[in-house]
């Protein structure tokens, strides 16, 4: 979220707190679990860098079918607190034996999987041979997001280039994808967050709106492009 604030250009300096007591349900005979979980906090200062240093990219995800590798057996609804489940030692944090590299690799493989799936999905649902409803200098202008602020869609050299003005590494080309939509290829590679601008016409060939998505499930989270409603500033 930290980082989120900064690149949407909504915070300049964000303080990141985390702390966490593993220590009131750790079993300190059990040598599987204690020399590995404990008591810590940290806290870091964000602010906007350069584009190629700081918080580049993470990826973050789950997979409940490991759900009973780690996990405190008892003191829930399934299994409530009882004089049996003390004694059995149920309220500890628990951890089999497992080969974390392979299942790490395993989860990798089939999200790269569900990834490429996704995208070739994507790929084929496009019209290729479809063209721009408007002339390029139409889609020209400057939008604003109520909460982001402007945006500005420029034409250069014969193709539309976005910019978002409050978040220096989002300038990218506008390449045509089908019909009213562009995908705006971030000229920050190491983004990874190519995105989806489709532009609304109102009856008389004006443009209402235009609205972003990522092209790619890979996409970090972060990169909230689906919440902005872009909505073009008369020009005076």
């Amino acid at each position: 979220m930290g980082h989120a604030a900064i690149a949407s250009g909504a915070a300049e300096t964000v303080l990141v707190i985390g702390a966490e007591t593993l220590s009131r349900i750790l079993d300190w005979t059990d040598r599987a679990t204690s020399v590995l979980f404990g008591d810590a906090a940290a806290a870091v200062v964000l602010r906007p860098c350069q584009l190629d240093e700081g918080f580049l990219t993470f990826h973050l995800g789950s997979d409940g079918s490991g759900g009973s590798l780690i996990c405190l057996p008892a003191g829930g609804s399934r299994l409530p607190p009882s004089v049996e489940t003390v004694a059995a030692g149920d309220h500890y944090l628990k951890m089999n034996d497992t080969d974390w590299l392979a299942a790490y690799q395993k989860l990798m493989a089939r999200s790269d999987s569900m990834m490429a799936a996704a995208n070739a999905k994507t790929s084929a649902s496009r019209k290729a041979d479809s063209r721009p409803l408007l002339p390029l200098a139409s889609y020209a202008g400057t939008y604003n997001d109520q909460w982001y602020g402007d945006i500005q869609v420029a034409q250069e050299n014969g193709k539309l280039v976005i910019t978002f003005t409050k978040t220096p590494s989002l300038v990218g080309d506008l390449e045509h994808w089908q019909y009213d939509t562009f995908v705006a290829r971030w000229r920050d590679r190491e983004l990874r967050a190519d995105a989806f601008v489709t532009f609304s016409l109102r009856p008389d060939g004006t443009i209402r709106e235009a609205r972003m998505e990522a092209v790619s499930p890979e996409t970090d989270f972060s990169f909230d492009f689906q919440d902005l409603l872009l909505k073009p500033v008369a020009k005076k």
